[in-house]
């Protein structure tokens, strides 16, 4: 038996880009790599037939692996001239969910 544990987390600083033109919004987010890991772990079991049973277990291994967040650049029509929320689905299961409020512009 294989067992297969990943993991990732981490903080990131990602970059975000919001347009607004014509009536329509798009947004494009860009997320930097994450570093992740997978614990593998063997489970080796002989019953022995006519000899003793044993169990010829290897020590578990770390595997490194990256991942970069894949989205779409997320266009959409844009109704409320003071904010903008929404979220959208990658294909791997992840969400990025946004809630945005138009601030007056610095001088």
């Amino acid at each position: 038996m294989t067992l297969m544990e990943p993991s990732a987390s981490g903080d990131v600083d990602a970059r975000v880009s919001v347009t607004l033109a014509n009536g329509r919004c798009r947004i494009a987010v860009d997320v930097p790599e994450i570093q992740g890991t997978t614990k593998v772990t063997i489970r080796k079991h002989n019953d022995g037939g006519c000899g003793n049973p044993n169990d010829n277990n290897p020590a578990p291994v770390q595997v490194l692996w990256r991942i970069k967040k894949a989205l779409p650049v997320i266009e959409m029509p844009f109704h409320n001239p003071d904010g903008l929320q929404g979220s959208d689905n990658d294909a791997g299961g992840g969400t990025i969910t946004w809630n945005l409020t138009r601030m007056p512009m610095r001088k």
